[in-house]
């Protein structure tokens, strides 16, 4: 509303998938957003999305991640650059690590039509049926209510989905009912041709079709990190290759990294967080400025439980992302461990966003 000009531009443009700007701004004309939760209010209908509205998307992802304009993504993910990776700690409870993905040549989640679900949960599943990676071994499940796998026309059954929910907690998605996420199309036709995938490996799991085409997760005890995030990361891989085959192949952009249906996911695409129970420092001076200075949202769970984010993903490679990670967890346990009972004033807000440029994250590469 502010800029008329960049919504002129593009008002009568249309991707080649039919993605009009009017879709991809829906969620924030539907919902305003509140003061204190960090939103940005826009969506991308396609990977074309980016370039075909780029008056729109840029200045938005640019201020977002705090980069110049002519920034480009960094790409570093070995598993081998993670430096330093175990937290011995009781204070950590677990770490989950999420990696989403999407396919060059479908729409994206808000501009998806049943057909386009289909094809793609018709191909990942037989790809889970044959796999040549130990890494995609396992069970399709599509979700209780989908007819659209053949195999099970009514979807997984309520033992099924305790079989599902033991192997990996929270993998099972719920159907979108806030007013941006219905104002983005995630829910139509739901659960048409959304499922999971449960694989043979501990604590790994896929969701299919929402809201991106796939988000690999990984779980474990924070022990070792790293085991966590190679998890994820050779599951994503897997899926590269193999798929490959049957024609996919991932939506990316050399300057903004991997494509996601939520704009500030873009670059990495990837989402880390450790448990970690914090009852002498969470929520004081020290806990922000700590999440500050390793660009780490905080989000309190309950009680002294907290959830700890790495939020830096474009113009951050998945090393330094997760890297970050765990040196913000250990200086939070260090000084959690070594608390002095004189007092800092406690921060009010049980959650907050510590974004930071990111030209200003201490360098970990030789730690």
């Amino acid at each position: 509303q502010s800029n008329t000009e960049a919504y002129e531009a593009v008002a009568r443009r249309m991707t080649p998938d039919g993605v009009k700007i009017g879709a991809c701004i829906a969620p924030a004309l539907a919902d305003k957003g509140h003061a204190l939760v960090r939103s940005m209010g826009l969506v991308a209908g396609d990977g074309e999305s980016y370039t075909t509205f780029s008056e729109v998307f840029m200045p938005i992802l640019q201020q977002w991640h705090h980069l110049p304009r002519a920034a480009r993504h960094c790409i570093s993910a070995e598993p081998s650059q993670i430096t330093n990776s175990t937290l011995d700690s009781p204070l950590i409870k677990s770490v989950t690590v999420q990696i989403a993905r999407n396919f060059a040549g479908f729409p994206f989640l808000p501009h998806m039509q049943a057909d386009h679900r289909r094809e793609i949960e018709r191909t990942l599943a037989s790809l889970f049926m044959r796999p040549e990676s130990h890494w995609l071994k396992g069970k399709y499940y599509p979700l209780a209510g989908s007819a659209s796998y053949l195999p099970k026309p009514n979807g997984m059954s309520e033992k099924e989905e305790e079989v599902v929910r033991a192997a990996v907690s929270d993998l099972i998605p719920l159907k979108p009912s806030s007013v941006a996420a219905q104002a983005a199309g995630f829910d139509r036709d739901w659960p048409d041709a959304r499922g999971v995938f449960v694989g043979i490996e501990p604590g790994l799991g896929i969701q299919i079709n929402c809201p991106d085409h796939i988000t690999v997760i990984a779980t474990g005890p924070a022990s070792d990190v790293k085991d966590v995030y190679t998890r994820a990361r050779e599951t994503t891989r897997a899926i590269q290759a193999e798929g490959a085959e049957r024609g996919l192949k991932y939506a990316r952009l050399d300057h903004m990294g991997f494509l996601t249906t939520h704009p500030e996911m873009c670059g990495t695409a990837l989402t880390a967080k450790l448990a970690l129970e914090l009852p002498n420092i969470g929520g004081k001076v020290e806990f922000k400025e700590i999440c500050q200075h390793f660009s780490l949202d905080a989000r309190n769970l309950s009680g002294s439980m907290w959830e700890i984010t790495s939020n830096a993903k474009l113009g951050c490679s998945a090393v330094d992302q997760m890297n970050m990670l765990i040196e913000g967890c250990r200086d939070l346990v260090d000084k959690e461990t070594h608390h002095q009972p004189a007092a800092s004033a406690p921060i009010t807000a049980r959650s907050f966003s510590a974004r930071i440029p990111s030209k200003r994250l201490p360098d970990l590469s030789k730690n």
